[in-house]
């Protein structure tokens, strides 16, 4: 018995849709495996600079505020 136009055409789109989701997982793997090997290689040697603390933030804020309707 002979498939039928719509069997084989549903085969093949299965198939060209395995076949680019495999495509599409290998890219991902080797894309970032190449992003892991730019950033391992880009690491700056000194540390950044610290941001300030919360506590030092706050009371800048705080401080700095000017009184609203005052005497």
């Amino acid at each position: 018995m002979r498939p039928n136009c719509c069997h084989v055409s549903f085969a093949f789109v299965l198939k060209f849709l395995n076949f680019l989701q495999a495509f599409l997982g290998v890219s991902i793997l080797l894309y970032s495996l190449w992003m892991l090997d730019q950033w391992n290689h880009h690491v700056p040697i000194s540390p950044p600079p610290s941001a300030p603390s919360l506590d030092s933030s706050l009371s800048v804020l705080f401080i700095s505020r000017p009184e609203v309707g005052g005497a």
